[in-house]
């Protein structure tokens, strides 16, 4: 996760701040991949993207879909704490996804650029 969290940092460029929540929320989408997806397996992988438009920054983290021998694995969804996907609804504008669960799936951050 200190990779992730390091290249988000530095890739924002956007200041302490944003740098940061953006650093955050890359730890937490890749955690969650690592942790419910293939992803997580030997020789699995997560992809991250960050893009910068004119007003905002774009993180996309995509996972390698769900482990053998699951149909499907749980869509993301937030829970009441301030751990996971809370805490990215927390640090962010507005958060999606895309895909399905039964195949690779897409988060998505959007950031709001100072």
């Amino acid at each position: 996760m200190a990779f992730a969290q390091r290249w988000a940092y530095h890739a924002a460029r956007s200041g302490d701040r944003t740098n940061s929540a953006v650093a955050t929320a890359a730890v937490v989408l890749v955690e969650n991949a690592h942790t419910h997806t293939r992803s997580g397996l030997p020789g699995g992988g997560v992809r991250l993207v960050l893009t910068r438009g004119p007003f905002l920054l774009a993180l996309e983290v995509t996972d390698d879909g769900p482990r053998p021998g699951q149909a499907r694995y749980p869509l993301p969804r937030t829970r009441p704490d301030r751990t996971g996907l809370r805490l990215v609804e927390h640090l962010t504008i507005y958060w999606d996804w895309e895909g399905t669960g039964g195949g690779p799936l897409t988060v998505r951050a959007m950031f709001e650029l100072p």
